[in-house]
């Protein structure tokens, strides 16, 4: 028995067979994805500090010369994936005349760059540089700590028994050159 297959046959047989064939090569795709990291760059404080004088023994200079410190807990927290930032401090108000407020971090964590002592006036003063890429709201407690200190000279004014309140700015911003 001799079969012969018509030519109309072979080729439709043949264009079937390598259709499927390129139909089974055809099992992966590709797309394009984009993604966007937005700049974060956040900054917040909680709690108040209260630095209270106490009258001194005569002859003796109010706040002993040495200061006062706040006994409140004052935290700092901030977020950046950005480098080379830092922090900025300033007030509202000058103090009056013979007294130095000043604002101390009191620790430092991986990426938090450089703390420094800085007296608060009206010009904002560099009080953390060099931050890069750091979250303090982590640990146990999170944030920094802040510990204000008031330092009064024997040239310190009566403030007419009122307190000296200025609000206090923090600026987390990228570092000055």
């Amino acid at each position: 028995m001799n079969m012969r297959i018509h030519p109309r046959y072979l080729i439709a047989t043949v264009a079937v067979l390598l259709g499927a064939a390129g139909l089974h090569a055809q099992n992966t795709g590709t797309n394009g994805c984009t993604i966007t990291i937005p700049v974060v760059n956040q900054l917040s404080i909680t709690g108040t500090a209260v630095l209270n004088v106490q009258q001194p023994a005569a002859g003796a200079v109010a706040g002993g010369g040495a200061g006062v410190s706040d006994t409140n807990d004052v935290k700092l927290f901030l977020t950046t994936n950005q480098t080379n930032m830092e922090v900025t401090v300033a007030a509202d108000t000058n103090p009056p005349t013979g007294v130095t407020l000043g604002v101390t971090v009191n620790s430092n964590s991986s990426g938090l760059g450089t703390p420094s002592v800085s007296a608060i006036s009206t010009s904002p003063q560099a009080l953390i540089t060099g931050i890069s890429n750091v979250a303090t709201n982590t640990g146990n407690a999170g944030g920094v700590g802040l510990t204000y200190t008031l330092i009064l000279s024997a040239a310190a004014t009566d403030t007419g028994h009122s307190a000296y309140s200025p609000t206090i700015t923090y600026t987390l911003q990228s570092q000055s050159p």
